[in-house]
């Protein structure tokens, strides 16, 4: 029974690898790009993508391009506005290389590299991931912390933070259990969270559709 599980875990993995080097990837070159219902500048507007976001290439005609998220949502977007992921580039582009290992863990924040923030009159809000689990790739489990902290102009301030759980899909991951700190399942997430590295100069990660700096990139620092 032990040799069947290594096996199948094995095949497992082989097939999620052969999965990511079949798949054609195209990333947005653009900021704030259309996403569109139709292949036509009068299509409605369905969405908006961000310079660095990827998706699963369909298929291309009279310059557009059908595109598709890990979730299977798809949308017109202008080819002028992406490029293709080359084979080369393919082979190195792993989720995984979001992950810290459990070893690393520690203190207040968790050592989250991942990092978002947003102002106005009123608020300062600060979120932040770490995610968690085998930088190797060898075991497709992961762990994510999510934090907030909202600071009001009269002065106060609000904190939370959340837990997830999930596995690596390759070029993604998606968590799809909340927990509790010690990793205990607490509820299935009503939709997974897609998570994926940003494919762009500036280091990063998106977490559905928002974009979180690597702060240990210094091309992001002012």
């Amino acid at each position: 029974m032990k040799k069947l599980i290594i096996f199948l875990a094995a095949f497992m993995a082989a097939m999620n690898a052969f999965a990511q080097t079949t798949q054609t990837l195209s990333f947005v070159t653009k900021k704030n790009v259309n996403m569109r219902a139709a292949p036509s500048p009068q299509g409605k507007v369905v969405g908006k993508a961000a310079q660095g976001m990827v998706f699963i290439t369909e298929s291309s005609k009279n310059g557009w391009t059908l595109v598709k998220d890990p979730l299977g949502k798809s949308a017109y977007v202008s080819a002028s506005m992406l490029d293709r992921i080359r084979p080369d580039e393919m082979k190195i582009y792993k989720a995984a290389d979001l992950l810290i290992s459990p070893s690393e863990v520690g203190g207040d924040e968790q050592d989250a590299h991942y990092v978002d923030t947003k102002s106005n009159s009123d608020f300062e809000t600060t979120e932040t991931w770490a995610f968690i689990g085998d930088k190797s790739g060898k075991s497709r489990k992961v762990k994510a912390v999510h934090k907030g902290r909202v600071v009001y102009s009269t002065g106060r301030i609000m904190t939370y933070e959340n837990y997830y759980s999930g596995e690596l899909c390759g070029w993604y991951m998606l968590l799809t259990k909340e927990t509790d700190p010690d990793g205990k399942v607490l509820d299935n997430c009503e939709t997974p969270i897609v998570v994926y590295p940003a494919f762009s100069s500036n280091r990063g990660a998106f977490v559905d559709g928002a974009y979180f700096m690597d702060i240990t990139d210094t091309d992001n620092w002012d």
